[in-house]
């Protein structure tokens, strides 16, 4: 079992996962600022909106209320020296330029007072007498404006500094309610950031912060599957290696020799690594036979590689054993049942040939693929096909009596062609299979070449039909042709 473990890299904020130690992978960086600044900012903007917003409404609040002050106490004394109020026993000194207000000269004045000096007007007015000249009535009007105006500026100051606080104590409200999801969501992304691809986003809110927290939570889901996908083709990439590993082993190293026959396979691999192999057991029965099979399990990956491995290991045995490809099935058939996995099964097709008569013995085991045999006398293709069903079905009775076995004359020039179901189902574009047909004329056609040659030739055919379609089963090629002339000659 392969174990994948995390790694955290949490210097300068950084999360890196295996894989991009590996050249790929997500890399996060960690959020710089915090909450409690955000915060800060907002309350201090707040707070300067509602600063500004109280000098402005102060500053036009005074020169409001000072002029009405002023049109009250210009009121006041028009109609006083209009009434011919009673003279006022003060001293005043004229302070400014005077001005004229409805027939009445206003005159900004310094008064004093009872010792007190305050800044006022003198309003001056002319009394119409009857064949007298005019008497000038002056009226003083207490200065009372320097002293309301004084008072209004701290009245405002003072408003002006309740309104500014009440303004940042709701705008610190404000922020624990505005500002409290988006810093639970920096918080939660910030952690995320470093490593942590389980944590959840807690903020459930509305509106837009909502919004944007489902996104991100949406992303970190996104983000945590591709990972889990990395690391599970990671590992299913390491079971494939394993299997083809495993798979090479079973391959045999070494073709075998005899005189007056010439003799080769191919094997081309699936894109996904499947189990399909083939071997050779010379000497079978003590005698000078050499027997051939094709293989195939119902398992990819790992799995079907170990489980051909034991199968290919009790097919060897009983063919080393026996002198009938058919008895050499059934012996394997009992310890592959008994072992192999319910539901998992093994197709053979088996050829034992005898090279001083040039017999050959088949025998099927649930293959799919016929043997092919080119008869060179007539340039034709038979197809011999034994029935049987395959390896791991049934432990014996079953087994034995289905199990059949043909014989075939190799004669000089003739071939016989052992492959696997997946030489027909290679697909091209438009999802056409190669197919038995078109694989049998090639070998009539091309049964004159050398072993190697034809084995060569038919696995290019293949690839050039599929084009850059996937090769999802393997091809296994075994050729045995028996020479024209005896001692070697083609």
């Amino acid at each position: 079992m392969t174990t994948i473990k995390k790694h955290k890299s949490v210097e300068s904020g950084r999360y890196e996962s295996p894989a991009r130690r590996g050249g790929s992978g997500v890399t996060f960086d960690a959020p710089v600022a915090g909450g409690a600044s955000l915060t800060v900012a907002f309350v201090t903007s707040m707070g300067v909106a509602v600063l500004v917003a109280a000098l402005i409404a102060g500053g036009v609040s005074y020169m409001l209320a000072t002029g009405a002050a002023r049109e009250a106490i210009d009121f006041a004394g028009t109609s006083a020296a209009n009434n011919k109020a009673a003279e006022q026993s003060v001293v005043w000194t004229a302070k400014g330029q005077a001005y004229s207000l409805r027939d009445v000269t206003v005159q900004p004045a310094e008064i004093k007072r009872r010792g007190e000096v305050l800044s006022g007007s003198v309003y001056r007015a002319y009394i119409r007498n009857s064949g007298v000249a005019d008497t000038p009535v002056d009226i003083i009007v207490d200065a009372g404006l320097a002293e309301f105006q004084r008072s209004l500026v701290l009245t405002l100051t003072m408003s002006s500094v309740i309104v500014v606080g009440v303004g940042i104590g709701v705008a610190y409200l404000l922020s624990r309610r505005v500002v409290g999801p988006v810093t639970g969501l920096m918080e939660d992304v910030r952690k995320i950031s470093h490593g942590e691809l389980d944590h959840p986003i807690r903020v459930n809110v509305g509106g837009e912060v909502g919004m944007l927290a489902k996104s991100v939570d949406r992303m970190i889901r996104s983000l945590r599957d591709a990972q889990d996908a990395k690391e599970a083709a990671k590992v299913h990439e390491h079971e494939l290696a394993i299997a083809a590993e495993v798979r090479d082993s079973l391959i045999p190293r070494r073709t075998p020799e005899l005189p007056g026959y010439e003799i080769a396979a191919d094997l081309a691999e699936a894109d996904s690594v499947g189990g399909d192999v083939y071997d050779y057991i010379e000497g079978v029965g003590g005698s000078l036979q050499l027997s051939v099979f094709v293989a195939g399990i119902s398992a990819r990956g790992v799995p079907g590689a170990m489980l051909m491995t034991m199968a290919r290991a009790y097919l060897h045995q009983s063919f080393a054993a026996e002198p009938s490809p058919s008895a050499a099935l059934k012996a394997a058939n009992r310890p592959i049942t008994r072992d192999m996995r319910p539901g998992l099964f093994v197709t053979t097709l088996a050829a034992t040939l005898d090279p001083a008569t040039g017999i050959v013995k088949v025998a099927c085991a649930g293959h799919k693929a016929p043997l092919f045999h080119y008869v060179a006398s007539t340039q034709s293709i038979n197809w011999v096909h034994p029935e049987g069903i395959a390896l791991g079905f049934d432990p014996g009775p079953v087994f034995d009596r289905a199990a059949r076995e043909q014989e075939i004359q190799l004669n000089p020039g003739d071939r016989v062609v052992l492959t696997t179901a997946g030489s027909f189902a290679a697909t091209n574009a438009e999802g056409v299979e190669f197919g038995e047909e078109r694989f049998a004329e090639l070998i009539k056609k091309h049964a004159a070449k050398t072993s190697g040659a034809l084995c060569q030739l038919i696995g290019k055919e293949i690839q050039q039909f599929r084009g850059d379609e996937p090769l999802v089963e393997d091809v296994v090629i075994v050729t045995i042709r028996r020479k024209n002339k005896p001692g070697g000659a083609a």
